[in-house]
């Protein structure tokens, strides 16, 4: 499997986990659920960042924000701008 696992915040995706993957994702309150063998249904629902899950930092699970970076920063550059 690789080695990252890319999701995107309130994205249903069907990711390839190891059940001990599975588990510890869910225990985030992650929405985990079986598709088939080692496929999962994964909605990191509002979480988003990096971390490593599995035994000794295995894999690395990437959540990305649903609003992209570039929208975030033209948001809070009109918010701090002068008033005229």
């Amino acid at each position: 499997m690789e080695p990252l696992i890319k999701l995107q915040e309130q994205q249903t995706l069907p990711i390839p986990l190891f059940d001990n993957e599975a588990e510890e994702l869910a225990s985030l309150r992650m929405d985990v659920r079986p598709r088939s063998d080692a496929l999962f249904e994964v909605n990191p629902g509002s979480l988003v960042g990096h971390f490593h899950v599995g035994d000794k930092g295995g894999r690395t699970v990437y959540i990305e924000p649903k609003v992209g970076i570039r929208n975030v920063l033209t948001l809070l550059g009109g918010a701090y701008q002068p008033l005229l």
